[in-house]
């Protein structure tokens, strides 16, 4: 430590007495040789009192230089005390502090602490009495040297930087390091305080994992949430491991039942880069079989490869996977049903990156998957099933709509011919009371006929169009709506194009009977004065858009009893592999959009 306070007044007292000396020296001398040329009669006179003053002013000077020195020398010995005693302190607090001390001066370490022994693994703070390079990484040696020179030269640093320190064994570890400038032996140093933070790192980065695991798990599940088809959930999950998770890359593999026991990739997200085209997996108990991969299809348990350059298992696709920076890997086996397995493979850029907690959430996310795989089978095997009594139910409202319209009509055709035959024979008899009456309920029969005739009419086109039939899609939409703005005094505008091509038989269906469920919600629950609807072919898809100005959809709508309408509307879409939206219009009532492919393509 330094004795700099004490030696500073020494200095300041070293400058000024002199000069306050010669100020009074110069002021007596002058002052005194008048007084005693005017005061002595003779020259004798004046040699005596000036040998008299002389001496007088060497006594009070000697006398008030010796007061000034020991009161200085007690102001010193007083401060050199408190020095001493703050030093010992001082001392004490370093000696005993929690981090590691050391006082570089001139990038040579002058002093340590018992602390930075033993950070450092020395015998002794004599130890590290080196070169202070010596105790640092060499990669930070240029960062040290540089923030040395900013503090020795009056510039700016930063108090506190994080550095990576090398034992005297050759190993390293994180430390946060703080320097301030200081005096030891009258020259200028550094006060170095270093605080080992790996464990703090180590946690930070193992939270940071766990982090990325939960993020991964909760992007996955709401996939399993939204996934209506299992390559849509697959892909889904692939995305989310490499997108929130930050994993490099991720892959869902199927293990097939085939003589060699494949495992065939599904699904893929991340820096693939042939990576997946390359591997020629098996889960067969051989050779290309006993990696990751295969393993865990055998075993039904996750298989973790830390460190893909050191790990065995990797040794045919090692070269590959670290010339994409695939350094750890995790395979985790699910269950596809049937007894039969899938695996998802993740690749991370960091070693080690699959700790057990990590490990322990992508268990959860591998049953998950699972379960959303069975699930979606449910779904799939639940909508064929009601995609085929769509279809039987199609096909019977169209023998319906046919027996009514060709036996049913034939049938009131032929009582209102004989009803007419009735008319005209009665009118060609004698004019009587009795002829009369029956007269008149031949004609109100007949027009009764006329009315039952128009309402077979109606129920057959509802049940079945006879212009999707035979005119096809645009002329029903255009029929239908004529009937709603004849029926419904409702304002209808048409946007059908004269070469709209003609969309496959179920898909034309399953588009008008769209149109007629919105149609039917515009009369009933809308309260409309006009209904706009468009019919667009285009990139491959029909679209059906349908608009009214009515109030809107009730928010309650989509679990009241209209939920069933607009439930009805998405199956058949889906059924068609489309969909519908429905949204409230730019001026207000509600706008029902409805695309299906031009080919049927049913999905689950």
């Amino acid at each position: 430590m330094s004795a700099g306070p004490a030696r500073g007044r020494l200095d300041r007292v070293a400058v000024w007495l002199p000069i306050a000396y010669v100020i009074v020296t110069a002021v007596w001398i002058l002052v005194s040789d008048r007084v005693v040329v005017r005061l002595a009669p003779t020259p004798e006179a004046v040699a005596w009192w000036s040998t008299l003053k002389g001496w007088g002013f060497v006594l009070a000077t000697g006398t008030a230089l010796h007061v000034v020195l020991r009161r200085g020398a007690a102001r010193d010995r007083e401060a050199a005390a408190r020095l001493a005693a703050s030093e010992a302190r001082y001392r004490a607090l370093v000696e005993k502090s929690p981090d590691g001390c050391l006082i570089v001066q001139d990038e040579r370490v002058v002093y340590a602490n018992a602390r930075a022994a033993d950070l450092f693994g020395a015998a002794g703070p004599a130890a590290l009495l080196r070169g202070v390079l010596d105790l640092v990484a060499p990669e930070d040696h240029r960062a040290v040297r540089e923030r040395i020179e900013r503090i020795l030269g009056g510039r700016p640093f930063d108090q506190l930087a994080l550095r990576t320190m090398r034992r005297l064994d050759g190993s390293s570890f994180r430390a946060d390091v703080s320097v301030a400038p200081m005096e030891h032996g009258g020259r200028p140093a550094l006060l170095v305080a270093l605080r080992d933070v790996s464990d703090r790192e180590l946690l930070e980065e193992t939270l940071g994992r766990t982090n990325r695991a939960l993020r991964t798990l909760l992007a996955c599940n709401e996939a399993l949430v939204r996934a209506r088809e299992e390559h849509e959930l697959l892909e889904a999950v692939c995305r989310a491991a490499v997108e929130p998770g930050g994993f490099r890359m991720a892959w869902v593999g199927f293990a097939e039942a085939d003589v060699a026991r494949s495992v065939r990739p599904v699904a893929r997200a991340g820096h693939d880069e042939g990576y997946l085209d390359a591997l020629r997996l098996t889960w067969a108990d051989e050779d290309r079989g006993r990696g990751p991969i295969g393993v865990a299809i055998r075993t039904g348990q996750p298989a973790v490869t830390d460190d893909i350059a050191a790990d065995l298992r990797f040794g045919p696709w090692r070269a590959q996977a670290l010339r994409r920076g695939y350094a750890s890997n995790l395979a985790l086996p699910f269950e596809r049903g049937g007894g039969r397995r899938g695996v998802l493979a993740l690749y991370s850029a960091e070693p080690g990156a699959f700790d057990a907690e990590v490990v322990r959430l992508f268990r959860q996310l591998a049953e998950d998957l699972a379960y959303g795989l069975e699930t979606l089978r449910s779904r799939q095997e639940l909508r064929a099933l009601a995609s085929r009594l769509q279809v039987v139910r199609e096909e019977e409202t169209t023998r319906i709509a046919r027996d009514l319209h060709d036996e049913l009509g034939q049938v009131l055709t032929g009582l209102k011919m004989d009803l007419r035959w009735i008319e005209r024979r009665l009118g060609d008899q004698p004019r009587s009371a009795e002829v009369s009456a029956v007269l008149e309920r031949a004609v109100a029969a007949n027009a009764l006929s006329d009315r039952a005739v128009g309402a077979v009419q109606r129920i057959a086109a509802e049940l079945r169009p006879g212009a999707l039939d035979r005119l096809g899609l645009g002329a029903a939409v255009r029929e239908a709506m004529r009937d709603l703005e004849a029926r419904g005094g409702i304002a209808c505008r048409v946007d059908v194009p004269d070469d709209l091509p003609e969309p496959p038989s179920e898909a034309a269906t399953g588009l008008y009977r769209i149109l007629q469920e919105a149609l039917t919600n515009v009369v009933r629950h809308a309260g409309a004065s006009n209904v706009e609807v468009a019919l667009r072919a285009s990139g491959g898809r029909f679209t059906l858009r349908v608009a009214d100005d009515g109030r809107g959809m009730d928010p309650g709508a989509r679990e009241g009893r209209g939920a069933l309408g607009l439930l009805g509307m998405r199956e058949r879409a889906m059924m068609l592999g489309g969909d519908v939206s429905f949204e409230r219009g730019p001026g207000g009532g509600t706008v029902v959009t409805a695309v299906v492919p031009d080919r049927v393509v049913p999905r689950g």
